[in-house]
């Protein structure tokens, strides 16, 4: 129950900088798949489009937002988090608006364009980005409570909707997520009245934290008294973090220079491109398999609350091992939950597949955001994690053209997901190696 303990303190310290990312990552909730797949089929019917032909234009959108979020996302670590959340929930509420009234599929196209691109990779990334500035011995543990607001989302919204589309048309129910931006930046201006606190770096037991105007790590390294003289209990260990604290930060032409940031890529894309094709693709899983939809949403649950779990346990891990320890290995338990679906065909396979990859992504999410801050510093962290997130979310418009292919063209899921499997060992040891690489980059300039 250690973990617990350190939530409560780090929650009674700082508080702000979590409950602010918190708001984020549920927000996000509104660009995600599983949310704008409720209203699939009142889209079609509205719009009268098949199949093939939404699903073209929604990957489209996601596309033009994985190709834009890279150029917007510098505006991050540049304008502070009061401001960058005001724009960005500026241009969700706008995008649930032409949503609404949209009569045309141009307007649906930007209005699915607008929520992908703030509601999936702009308020994720303000969230990690934030928080990730705002703490430095416990990042890890700052990290997994931000992370708890998707699964959240994940498991209370989709009854909330499919509950409101009983008495309500589609346009009327995005009231819902749009009432629900408006409280975000009502508690955002209010978590954001003062600067937050910010961890002072050093080898401390409980972490002190100043109050800054700025953000650089520049600024949080000066001379300035800590709170407690305790040292930590790894002495000998000298991780990235405390390397990247001596040296400056990376900027992102260095990251796109080195070939070590380059095969991390595959490990970040990764995840989310097969996760999307597996949901996109969901109903033609459960019919392979003969699941009822009440299975698969009870399977869906398990997802979250997994997931859930996950991010809870990985923060105190990463904050005791270090992330670049734990990031090549972070994402086999969904290759097992894939391999699962490969060696086994009975109900509850589905339970047991939809678990480990709520974990899996729970587990490797706190500890890819964590390691970025580790391994690049903090000055243009949101550059670069922009970046990162704007190819993940091209894979993400990918997989579903790519899975439905393959359906098509005789290959199963038992063979996709043979496909899967060994693209996780893949990626991972190439993850394995740019750590390797990293480690010796950032030794050279610390």
């Amino acid at each position: 129950m250690t973990f617990l303990v350190n939530f409560r303190d780090l929650l009674r310290k700082n508080p702000r900088p979590i409950l602010f990312g918190m708001l984020h990552t549920f927000s996000s909730s509104y660009g995600q798949t599983f949310f704008i797949a409720l209203f699939y089929t009142q889209i079609l019917k509205e719009f009268s489009l098949t199949k093939t032909e939404y699903g073209m234009l929604y990957g489209l959108a996601t596309l033009c937002s994985g190709l834009t979020l890279p150029w917007v996302s510098p505006l991050i670590d540049k304008l502070s988090p009061r401001r960058i959340s005001l724009v960005n929930s500026t241009i969700c509420l706008c995008a649930i608006v032409l949503l609404m009234n949209a009569t045309t599929l141009f307007q649906l196209g930007c209005a699915l364009l607008g929520l992908r691109l703030s509601g999936q990779g702009l308020m994720q990334a303000i969230a990690s980005t934030v928080v990730s500035k705002h703490f430095n011995r416990s990042r890890g543990t700052a990290l997994s409570l931000l992370s708890l607001g998707q699964p959240i989302g994940e498991a209370l919204l989709p009854l909330l909707i499919i509950s409101a589309l009983r008495t309500h048309t589609w346009n009327e129910t995005w009231m819902i997520p749009l009432i629900g931006l408006g409280g975000l930046v009502l508690l955002q201006l209010l978590l954001t009245e003062r600067p937050f606190l910010v961890e002072v770096p050093g080898r401390v037991d409980v972490p002190a934290t100043i109050e800054l105007p700025s953000l650089s790590s520049a600024s949080v390294s000066g001379a300035i008294p800590l709170a407690s003289k305790a040292v930590s209990q790894n002495d000998n260990d000298i991780d990235i973090r405390e390397q990247q604290n001596q040296s400056d930060s990376w900027n992102r032409r260095e990251a796109l220079r080195s070939s070590a940031f380059w095969m991390l890529i595959p490990f970040w894309i990764t995840p989310g491109f097969l996760l999307t094709g597996y949901f996109f693709h969901k109903l033609s899983l459960a019919e392979e398999r003969a699941w009822s939809l009440e299975w698969m949403a009870l399977c869906f649950f398990a997802f979250a609350i997994a997931r859930i779990f996950a991010s809870l346990i990985a923060g105190p891990i990463v904050d005791r091992i270090g992330a670049a320890r734990l990031l090549p290995s972070s994402i086999m338990l969904m290759a097992l939950g894939f391999l699962i679906l490969v060696l086994l065909d009975t109900q509850w396979t589905g339970f047991a597949y939809l678990a480990l990859q709520g974990f899996g992504i729970g587990y490797s999410g706190t500890v890819k955001t964590s390691y970025l801050a580790d391994a690049f510093g903090n000055d243009h962290l949101g550059a670069i994690k922009g970046f990162v997130m704007g190819l993940a979310v091209i894979g993400t418009s990918l997989s579903p053209l790519l899975f439905g292919w393959a359906l098509e063209n005789g290959f199963d899921f038992r063979y996709i997901s043979g496909a899967s499997v060994m693209m996780i060992v893949l990626t991972s040891f190439l993850a394995w190696v740019g750590v390797r690489r990293l480690r010796f980059l950032n030794s050279k300039r610390a």
